[in-house]
């Protein structure tokens, strides 16, 4: 350890280490290292591990140890779920008081959206209905970001030319005012206008159904026409 004097004769180094000096070496370090073990205090109504800072407010259990001993009194339960429908067993490694397992021990519920009205609907997964692949809790989260919702006829969309005879080319094809426009994205040119569009029904997965009405494309513009 030591400081260089560059102002000094010959840039002269000082090998004897200050107060000031450890500190400001020191106190970085100190500040990412983390503590050994991670403590926890058990949570007897609800028989769960909290977090705490160790050595405080009674807080003396690593985590780990807080996790092995913080069971409820009394018969404890754990939730078979191989069963069709979970059921609670009293086990001697249960971690569940019977009110809590009889709370947690229930069958998923599903749920997807009605996109005509932004709402989750219960459904049961299966061949029957495809659509039927999410939690219930993940259906209300959908909802509550606006993916719920039926598609509106606006905005830009994308795509690229890959019918049969292919012909390379990427269009950009936009709605807004009740019309619809097309850009050959492959040329550069100029966005224009193609005709009126209207709205024909409801698709899955909240689609749109429309059609062009007095349509006026170039055909250069969009050859599959």
């Amino acid at each position: 350890m030591f400081q260089c004097n560059k102002w000094g004769a010959n840039s002269t180094c000082k090998f004897d280490i200050t107060e000031a000096l450890a500190k400001s070496f020191l106190e970085p370090k100190r500040a990412m290292i983390k503590p050994l073990a991670e403590c926890a205090k058990c949570n007897e109504d609800s028989n769960t591990c909290e977090d705490c800072e160790c050595g405080k407010d009674g807080c003396t259990m690593p985590r780990h140890e807080c996790e092995e001993k913080c069971l409820p009194s009394g018969p404890r339960y754990t939730c078979d779920w191989h069963e069709t429908h979970p059921k609670c067993t009293e086990a001697a490694d249960g971690k569940m008081s019977k009110d809590q397992c009889t709370n947690e021990c229930k069958p998923a519920v599903y749920a997807k959206c009605n996109y005509s009205d932004n709402t989750c609907v219960k459904c049961t997964p299966g061949a029957d209905d495809r659509d039927c692949i999410y939690l219930d809790s993940y259906c209300k989260t959908a909802k509550e970001e606006g993916r719920c919702e039926q598609e509106t006829l606006s905005g830009l969309w994308r795509s690229i030319a890959a019918n049969i005879p292919y012909i390379h080319g990427e269009f950009d094809i936009q709605f807004r005012s009740g019309k619809m426009f097309i850009q050959d994205y492959t040329t550069m040119k100029e966005a224009m206008e193609v005709g009126d569009i209207k709205k024909t029904g409801n698709a899955e997965r909240g689609g749109v159904i429309f059609e062009v009405m007095n349509w006026k494309a170039d055909p250069k513009i969009w050859p599959h026409t």
